[in-house]
């Protein structure tokens, strides 16, 4: 059952967050390890040992290493401070926006108005019971088809955004500036599959992207303030990553 798209304050908060080209969050906004078997002699040992040399070198060729498949993801430099730029940010753009949008109540009004399985970080959906500052949105394309969704959460301490997409075969590209031109950027293995944690440390929250199954998925969590003295816990790596952990691909 699709929503009206006029109204609450949240709606009109991120509306902003899938058009093309994702705003940048600001300081304001936010601010077998090798097993250890006993060596065993064995007149067969060489001859599996140089097979599973030689599988694993197989393997290897045909699997893309996960630098390559998240090369030019993210830049960063040292922010300087112009008149049309005066606060350090980091953000994403990416060509989801599709030819219009959809409002919906629940991820499972989603899934029955597309008929399809959505991907979803099911840790979201237990957050989501202790308040009403979320969002269900769909990016469709010119036939009214699904293009892409956007799903937004606000809690007591976090903000927390899903954007995923099965059509676009194009990645993000995630862009900051920061008060001394680093960043945090780093390869995760999340339930087998890899994916990239980053982030800037001027900001407490974190981004994951990461693809499984021709979906392709940004999920963020933040601090609601930016406010160092805040009494809101701080959002930690391990956070993020548990809550990804959850999708249901």
């Amino acid at each position: 059952m699709k929503e009206n798209s006029n109204g609450s304050e949240i709606k009109r908060t991120f509306q902003r967050n899938l058009d093309g080209l994702h705003p940048s969050v600001t300081f304001q906004d936010i601010s077998d390890k090798a097993n250890n078997k006993k060596h065993r002699t064995s007149y067969k040992k060489p001859l599996v040992s140089m097979a599973l040399v030689s599988v694993l070198a197989f393997v290897l060729l045909l699997s893309p290493p996960v630098n390559a498949l998240f090369e030019g993801l993210f830049e960063y430099t040292k922010f300087e401070k112009t008149k049309n730029n005066e606060e350090i940010n980091v953000g994403w753009s990416w060509g989801v926006a599709g030819y219009g949008t959809e409002n919906y109540s629940s991820l499972e009004t989603m899934e029955r108005t597309y008929n399809m399985k959505i991907p979803f970080p099911q840790q979201l959906l237990i957050e989501e019971k202790s308040t009403e500052e979320k969002e269900y949105r769909v990016n469709i394309d010119e036939e009214g088809k699904f293009y892409a969704y956007n799903y937004n959460l606000q809690t007591k301490e976090r903000n927390y955004t899903v954007i995923a997409t099965n059509t676009v075969e194009e990645k993000p590209k995630f862009t900051a500036e920061t008060r001394d031109g680093t960043a945090i950027d780093k390869e995760v293995i999340i339930n087998g599959e890899p994916a990239r944690l980053l982030g800037i440390h001027d900001m407490n929250g974190y981004y994951v992207y990461i693809e499984k199954n021709n979906w392709k998925m940004i999920v963020s969590t933040f601090n609601r303030t930016s406010d160092e003295e805040s009494k809101f816990s701080e959002v930690l790596e391990e956070e993020v990553i548990k809550i990804v952990e959850t999708i249901n691909w």
